[in-house]
């Protein structure tokens, strides 16, 4: 998918808004003076300093408005392309989670003992947990994103909520293990995060800013596809 951008533009829209403004200002002024009987030449005189008066504190405003929004667009933009970035990077095929997938499709069925006990053999084997491990590195990684505000969360909580709700239904004893082990907080932002999202019920929340209408026409489908995989493995 491509990324939006939104290139400051001042060039034709400013240059038009200005002109109107000024063709009306010095119109409306010589209009003005002379159906009040002043004379012609006596008006166009005055003409510069009622321009200096006016319509440039009024060309100064617009420009300081016109600066301002394309500020915000390009902020909105940067954030944007942000959040899309991590959906892309999850479904990129390089990014290898089939394995772990299948560890939990094997063990959805299984009462909670034995699934633990599977899946804590399971990453015996130094391999598997290595991509457990970098998929719960991204997973933190982007909850910090979220946490500082860095990304829309409304469009990753759209499209991870399931995924989260996977990760920390299946492996949150083996995390909780590891913090035995000497390392407290371990991804910490994570279960955090997914606390929250869990509380909220994970319905479908709007951002105020609207970022969707942005996106490409079929983007919906593309944040619903990682969220219907993970609901088949959650399914009893």
């Amino acid at each position: 998918m491509s990324k939006k951008t939104y290139p400051i533009q001042f060039g034709t829209d400013i240059v038009v808004i200005f002109t109107v403004i000024f063709s009306i200002a010095v119109a409306g002024i010589v209009i003005c003076f002379y159906t009040l009987g002043g004379d012609l030449q006596d008006t166009l005189k005055y003409i510069p300093d009622i321009i200096g008066a006016t319509v440039v504190p009024l060309v100064a405003a617009t420009t300081a408005f016109y600066i301002a929004q394309n500020v915000q667009r390009n902020t909105e933009a940067t954030l944007l392309n942000r959040t899309m970035s991590y959906i892309e990077r999850w479904n990129s095929p390089n990014f290898d989670k089939q394995d772990i997938i299948r560890l939990m499709r094997e063990v959805k069925n299984l009462d909670e003992d034995k699934k633990k006990k599977k899946i804590s053999k399971a990453l015996q084997d130094e391999v598997l947990r290595a991509k457990l491990v970098c998929i719960l590195n991204f997973l933190e990684e982007m909850s910090l994103a979220v946490e500082k505000d860095a990304v829309y969360e409304e469009i990753l909580r759209d499209f991870f909520r399931g995924i989260f709700e996977a990760y920390h239904k299946n492996f949150t004893f083996w995390l909780q293990e590891r913090s035995k082990d000497g390392a407290p907080k371990v991804y910490e932002r994570f279960k955090d995060l997914f606390g929250e999202w869990d509380k909220q019920g994970f319905a479908n929340i709007e951002s105020p800013d609207k970022p969707l209408k942005s996106l490409e026409p079929n983007t919906s489908e593309k944040l619903e596809k990682s969220h219907l995989d993970y609901q088949e493995i959650l399914k009893d």
